[in-house]
């Protein structure tokens, strides 16, 4: 710690008879000078309107880079970044996070502070149209938005550790500065009071308006501190009386504050925040829990406490809950009958996977479905959240913490007698080949009475023949799960492209009794397992569990030195690039079939209940001339019937010209959604590869299909039959679009412009 202003103590100040308005004053002088001497560009402005922002860009030259940072007028505590390029302004809004006060563009990664945000897109573009170069200059960024501020009195009094009333009337003072400006360390006056155990001081920086989720320049909170600090006491009193969240990450590597007193060896942390109901088995980005951690430094009473550790009694238990015969529509219809509302929920057996739990859950007036993935037939989560060992804990858990849900569970609606409920359908036992079934899944009550259930294989490839395309033959089918493919059985080819987390490679797999079959392989780089493949793994249980002609077929999953999806080889590669390598060997007579096959498959997806989110030209592959099919299902998500669309909270740099109105503006996708994309890849296919809307920024093609008039002009040689229904594709609202299988009973019943059959395949 610096030494404090004047070279004296607050102690000795006021000991010396100076008044305690002098001594705060003579720190606000001191740190007013030190900003007087800051050299840094003054890109900061105050409240500032679109208008005037962009005034003062070209006043200031409207240089391409050059950029301000203006305070939003509309939403309290948020920021816009303006910035020239291509001699037109863009403006892009800076997300503040309400779980960790940092900041972020789209979804960019966060900062802890807006000077270390412009830093980042000063080095490079980074996702934007252009990296910030020269700044339109404003004013000295204010000390509380900055990664490391100034050390300021209360600062000072924590360092000196002061008696509660002397502390409690420098936060009275009107001139007391503000509570969450970080220090030249990077720490707020609450960070340093939890990092030394001073509980009576945490006590009055909370009462006083501290904020309890705001960060040091590292990303920790005020309790991961506290757990590095050894301070079980102060992180009983942040949990209990200050509303710290035991699930908050640190920024970057998603620890919780568990991990961090499991890292460090602290019992009695690990003990404390157990008591207050912290999960015990959370997940970092790397995958790893606070018991991994443990062993790893052989901090052995913390082992023994995670290992014997048992949470308490649920308030609810399954029959609460627990709607084994339910599907997701008469889901909806029994959440409808609550009311929908905020944290109403149930669990119930997935139909599309039998063995494998769905939560069901309502919240703003709208039903959310959540996948409830089990490992190992031991542990239950939900996308990256907590491990548990049953069912119960897992809803008991979000009865008490949201962790990535939209609200807290909070009315469950029962089922009727656990005596009454049917079992939980198993998959009929398959001949063991490159396959593992899932075992069915445990829970935490005594088993349910085992009954014969029929499982329903409509939704399952069915055995392969001699006419059919796409089917490995001998290939065994599994009722759920991924197919696990024996590395030794796949043989790598060359290299066919590049996808998001790593190579596609051609190749061949070879299955037992069966003949070799060419193969292309998605694999997964090393660099990107931590990073990638909870997507990837998203990616391949969707296509599992898809059977159409015009959609790319899945055989399974490879765990080899990578890991790898092993797919169906689709021989002429993507529709894009063959129109524009050879423009001349296609025509009207393939875009209209290709149009109406890709309406099938859609259509297909539609009634499975999933939205695709990438549909365009580049990911749709060409088996043949006379059969498309559609690729690349990364962004895919099973919605809910009843709300019909689901709210993106994840993800990288949008597809914007290819996205409806409300995906871009509220993040939300629908098949409705999916129709506009439609439209656009029409487009595509009828302008011959061109692409849309030209050379615009996403920025001006958010601008030009805000106006209803304004539309991708119809391509030349395009018939008008199909240039309207693109027209009605691009309604700006989303229930005045036609729905896929109304595009598909309209090409199918125009046999003038539209034949969907393929010589040798079913329709």
């Amino acid at each position: 710690m610096p030494k404090p202003v004047g070279g004296r103590t607050i102690a000795q100040r006021l000991k010396s008879g100076e008044s305690l308005l002098d001594i705060i004053k003579s720190y606000e002088t001191h740190n007013a000078k030190l900003a007087s001497k800051k050299t840094e560009d003054m890109w900061f402005h105050e409240k500032l309107t679109r208008g005037n922002a962009l005034h003062n860009l070209k006043k200031s030259g409207a240089q391409q880079g050059m950029f301000l940072v203006r305070e939003s007028l509309n939403i309290k505590g948020s920021f816009v970044l303006s910035i020239i390029h291509n001699s037109e302004p863009q403006h892009f809004q800076i997300n503040t996070s309400p779980h960790s006060g940092c900041f972020s563009i789209d979804n960019g990664p966060p900062f802890v502070g807006l000077d270390q945000l412009i830093a980042f897109y000063r080095g490079g573009c980074n996702g934007l149209p252009t990296s910030l170069t020269l700044s339109c200059v404003g004013y000295v960024l204010r000390p509380s938005l900055r990664q490391y501020g100034e050390n300021t009195i209360v600062h000072q009094a924590i360092d000196e550790a002061l008696d509660t009333a002397t502390f409690r009337k420098i936060l009275q003072n009107p001139k007391c500065p503000n509570l969450n400006i970080r220090n030249l360390s990077g720490r707020t006056p609450l960070h340093e009071a939890c990092a030394r155990g001073l509980n009576d001081l945490i006590l009055e920086l909370f009462k006083y308006g501290a904020s309890i989720q705001t960060r040091d320049s590292e990303g920790s909170s005020a309790l991961h501190l506290a757990c590095r600090g050894n301070q079980p006491e102060t992180c009983k009193i942040l949990v209990k009386h200050c509303h710290a969240k035991p699930q908050d990450r640190r920024c970057g590597s998603g620890w919780v504050p568990l991990h961090e007193a499991s890292y460090c060896g602290y019992q009695h942390c690990i003990e404390t925040l157990l008591q207050q109901g912290a999960a015990c088995h959370p997940r970092c980005v790397n995958g790893e829990t606070p018991l991994d951690m443990a062993r790893k430094r052989r901090h052995n009473k913390c082992i023994q406490v995670l290992e014997r550790y048992q949470p308490p009694k649920p308030h609810f238990s399954a029959p609460n809950w627990l709607h084994s015969a339910v599907d997701r529509y008469k889901a909806v219809e029994l959440l409808e009958h609550a009311g929908l509302g905020d944290g109403c929920f149930l669990v119930r057996i997935s139909k599309r996977n039998p063995g494998q739990y769905v939560l069901t859950m309502s919240f703003d007036k709208n039903v959310f479905n959540y996948e409830i993935k089990n490992r190992e037939n031991k542990w239950f989560y939900i996308d990256d959240g907590p491990l548990f060992t049953s069912l119960d804990y897992l809803v008991d858990y979000y009865c008490r913490f949201s962790d990535g849900l939209p609200c807290e569970l909070s009315g469950p609606i029962p089922s009727v007698a656990r005596n009454q409920l049917p079992a939980i359908p198993k998959p009929k036992p398959k001949p063991k080949m490159d396959e593992r079934p899932p075992a069915p899944v445990p829970i935490s009550h005594p088993p349910l009475p085992q009954k014969p259930t029929h499982v329903s294989n409509s939704h399952l490839p069915k055995p392969p023949t001699s006419t059919q395309h796409g089917y490995l033959p001998g290939a065994p089918n599994s009722a759920s799960g991924l197919r696990e493919i024996d590395p030794k059985h796949v043989v790598l080819g060359r290299e066919l492209g590049q996808g998001e987390f790593g190579s596609v490679l051609m190749g061949v797999w070879t299955s037992p009794g069966s003949k070799s079959v060419p193969v292309a392989l998605k694999t997964l780089h090393g660099e990107h397992i931590n990073t990638g493949e909870t997507e990837f793994q998203r990616e391949a249980e969707v296509m599992m569990g898809l059977n159409h002609l015009c959609i790319v077929k899945l055989y399974g999953i490879c765990r080899g030195e990578t890991l790898m999806m092993v797919q169906e080889l689709v021989a002429m590669g993507s529709a894009l690039d063959y129109i524009l390598d050879y423009p001349s060997e296609v025509g009207l007579a393939d875009f209209k079939l290709w149009g109406a096959q890709i309406a099938s498959g859609m259509n297909y997806l539609e009634e499975k209940g999933f939205v695709h989110r990438d549909l365009a030209l580049r990911n749709i592959l060409l088996a043949s001339k006379q059969l498309v099919k559609i690729s690349d299902f990364g962004l895919s998500r099973a919605v809910g019937a009843g709300s019909n669309y689901y709210k993106a909270s994840a993800g990288g740099r949008w597809p914007v010209k290819w996205y409806a109105p409300e995906s871009i503006n509220y993040g939300t996708f629908s098949s409705n959604s999916d129709v506009w994309s439609y439209g656009v890849t029409l487009w595509e296919i009828f302008s011959k590869g061109d692409q849309p809307y030209g050379n615009m920024t996403g920025a001006q093609v958010i601008q030009y299909i805000e106006d209803s008039k304004r539309r991708l002009q119809q391509p030349e040689g395009c018939p008008d039959k199909v240039y309207k229904i693109m027209l009605q594709c691009w309604a700006y609202k989303d229930s005045e679009r036609p729905t896929f299988r109304r595009l598909h009973h309209k090409f199918r019943s125009d046999p003038e412009y539209f034949n969907i059959k393929v010589p040798g395949h079913k329709e």
